[in-house]
């Protein structure tokens, strides 16, 4: 009601319950995963609040294979944020968890179609200089950085770097900030 306080969003959080009532939240999953790995067609012949679920599931989806969340995560994600009763949390977990190597395939291939390549592994060492023209360089860590780029044809090439420690720390902090930066987009 009015002057509740976070009413409001607490009912927002209980959409999927709401729009889902007792149906099937598995299949329902297994819908928005489709349409995640890019499969045409997908809500066909739903109604329109199914079509609204199937918008949340598919940011539940996103969301949960971003994090890399496990099913018992999903299932409480479900519980706790969206209404979903325990037994139909855990079913659409099992599907999203059986699913879970469809959609890295299409979010590579949906990343490798918008840069043409992608950064398939990486490597490294911590090698330190013995022997160098300027004392100052001798006896100091270096951090090599192999990094394995796969290109859209499915080549890979490796790319190496070295770098100091100061390097090093300004590299790592840069990476952090990206990964910050990157959790705070919404899906």
């Amino acid at each position: 009601g009015v002057g509740g306080g976070g009413d409001a969003s607490e009912g927002a959080k209980r959409m999927l319950s709401v729009l889902m009532g007792a149906g099937d939240h598995a299949a329902m999953v297994g819908l928005a995963i489709d349409q995640v790995c890019g499969l045409k067609g997908i809500g066909q012949g739903l109604g329109p609040k199914e079509i609204v679920a199937l918008e949340l599931y598919e940011g539940v989806v996103r969301t949960a294979a971003a994090a890399g969340m496990k099913g018992a995560e999903v299932a409480d994600l479900l519980v706790k944020e969206h209404g979903v009763s325990k037994e139909q949390a855990q079913n659409a977990a099992k599907v999203l968890g059986g699913r879970t190597a469809d959609m890295r395939q299409a979010m590579t291939d949906n990343a490798a179609r918008i840069s043409g390549a992608y950064l398939q592994d990486v490597d490294w060492k911590v090698k330190v200089v013995l022997a160098s023209s300027q004392s100052s360089a001798m006896r100091q860590p270096l951090l090599e950085l192999a990094l394995y780029i796969t290109d859209a044809n499915g080549s890979t090439r490796e790319h190496v770097l070295e770098m100091d420690g100061e390097e090093a720390d300004r590299m790592i902090a840069a990476l952090t900030a990206m990964r910050e930066a990157t959790q705070r987009i919404p899906y």
